[in-house]
């Protein structure tokens, strides 16, 4: 008997259709839930050791019996546990709403929790219906210029990519090819934390971190370690120029934009390219078939917040051939896929 047969009868039996649908409507309660902790950061106060509701809501200024009722129903969930004396303690699974771990989720769960972008995916009905973005037909502008003209919400946005990429960059690294490549580009590489992966991994590699002024301005100072010794911080932007190296690396950049803007941002990344260069765009590669598929959830945040989208493979090589690019081949990874193309 095969495994997967003899783990069978342990399957949790699958809920009847009216349920699983009733479980879908009500996803938005459990994404309150776990997002509002995150806001509390619940996570770091039950860290070192298990704390009642009355504790925590002292510290977090909360009212101290509606923070119980929110823990009673993490616990729930999995990402914490109560004791009989009512004290809330931290599962292997609410490790990753930690603020002080790196790879965990807390940043993408402070920006999927900020009331902007709550208002945005409310408005998706908007957004399918006229194909602009919910997120600037709810605030009056454009995502980024919203995040330009917010500090605090800029800097939540800015956590929440820094703790995704904390989470993939090490498979990201494992798989993406860098043999015989001299100097690496990270355009649009904000903090750094893939480019700090990459070189930890090659160490006779130069890097180079690309992104706006703003960006490299915060971060050039910040750098540590490897990004010290072997990276430049080098402002700029992506619709105008890029700076050469042999390998150009975007990741989750084109999904943010439409393919008009996307050519032009791969434009800029063929002017920079040797002629043996060669550009690597990690996203999501999305696949024909029903089968769940996180990038499809992904492409719907797309719909309501940018003006871009996750794409096919052939919606890649489309885009690539615009640019006088050819995508030579897709590294298939969890966290999405990694689309290679050189000149020509």
């Amino acid at each position: 008997m095969s495994p997967a047969a003899e783990a069978a009868p342990h399957a949790p039996p699958a809920p009847p259709p009216a349920l699983a649908v009733l479980q879908m409507i009500t996803a938005r309660w459990v994404t309150g839930a776990v997002t509002t902790a995150a806001r509390f950061r619940l996570a770091d106060r039950v860290a070192r050791r298990p704390r009642t509701s009355d504790e925590l809501a002292a510290e977090a200024g909360a009212h101290a019996p509606s923070l119980y009722r929110l823990l009673r129903a993490l616990a729930s969930l999995g990402l914490f546990t109560e004791d009989a004396e009512g004290r809330f303690g931290l599962t292997p699974l609410g490790e990753q709403l930690r603020s002080d771990v790196p790879g965990t989720m807390y940043g993408i769960a402070r920006f999927v929790g900020t009331e902007e972008h709550g208002a945005a995916w409310n408005a998706l009905p908007y957004a399918v219906a006229s194909g602009e973005p919910a997120f600037e037909h709810v605030h009056g502008r454009s995502a980024w210029e919203y995040f330009d003209e917010n500090a605090d919400l800029n800097a939540i946005f800015n956590g929440a990519m820094t703790s995704l990429m904390s989470a993939f960059r090490g498979e990201i690294a494992e798989n993406l090819a860098l043999e015989g490549a001299r100097t690496v580009a990270d355009v649009g590489g904000s903090a750094g934390i893939l480019m700090e992966a990459l070189l930890e991994r090659h160490p006779s590699l130069h890097g180079i971190v690309y992104d706006r002024p703003a960006v490299i301005e915060q971060v050039r100072g910040a750098a540590r370690g490897v990004l010290r010794e072997r990276c430049e911080f080098v402002a700029g932007d992506f619709f105008e120029r890029v700076p050469p190296a042999d390998v150009l690396v975007l990741s989750r950049v084109l999904h943010d934009w439409s393919d008009d803007d996307a050519v032009r941002i791969l434009n800029s990344c063929r002017a920079a390219l040797p002629p043996h260069g060669r550009v690597a765009v990690i996203e999501s590669v999305i696949e024909r078939g029903d089968a769940p598929d996180f990038g499809k959830l992904l492409d719907l945040e797309m719909l309501v917040i940018v003006t871009g989208r996750e794409r096919t493979r052939a919606e890649f090589e489309r885009l690539f051939a615009r640019a006088g690019l050819t995508v030579t081949g897709v590294v298939p990874m969890r966290a999405g896929g990694i689309v290679e193309g050189v000149p020509g």
